[in-house]
């Protein structure tokens, strides 16, 4: 199977957005914001142990407090009883003085709801719980037994 080869952009594009960008100061601040925000979380997030990184998003960093995003209080937990450790390396590594680290938990919110679809037995699961259902002596079961062979395929 051919793959499409990804779309690459000539150098003088790329040159004039950035010209672009520059001539538009508060757009280029912000830019540069999220740069800076971007390198941070990373050095950041390099800090906390490697099995629990991925669950942590940056959410502030001031006047000495640290405020981490996750969305589990597990994973709070978790990266509360190694705090210490990761408060050592983040003084060690920033120029700021980390005090405190607050963690913050934003549970995940739903994107979309699974729908349940009905399942449909095979005509020979259904034969065979008509049979059982001829079987036996108990009337409730024998109705519960027939109502479900009705779910099979058509």
């Amino acid at each position: 199977m051919l793959r499409r080869q990804p779309k690459h952009h000539p150098l003088s594009e790329i040159l004039a957005l950035k010209t672009k960008l520059k001539r538009q100061s508060g757009l280029s601040t912000l830019l540069q914001q999220a740069e800076s925000h971007g390198s941070l979380e990373q050095t950041i997030l390099q800090a906390i142990p490697h099995d629990i990184r991925q669950a942590f998003k940056l959410a502030n960093l001031e006047a000495g407090t640290l405020q981490l995003q996750c969305h589990t209080a597990a994973m709070a937990t978790r990266l509360r009883m190694r705090q210490r450790d990761i408060l050592q390396c983040l003084n060690r590594t920033l120029p700021d003085q980390i005090n405190r680290i607050q963690i913050l938990i934003r549970p995940a919110t739903a994107t979309s709801r699974k729908t349940h679809r009905a399942l449909r037995l095979s005509k020979e699961n259904a034969q065979t719980l008509l049979q059982e259902a001829g079987q036996t002596s108990d009337d409730g079961l024998r109705a519960i037994l027939e109502k479900l062979a009705r779910h099979a395929k058509d």
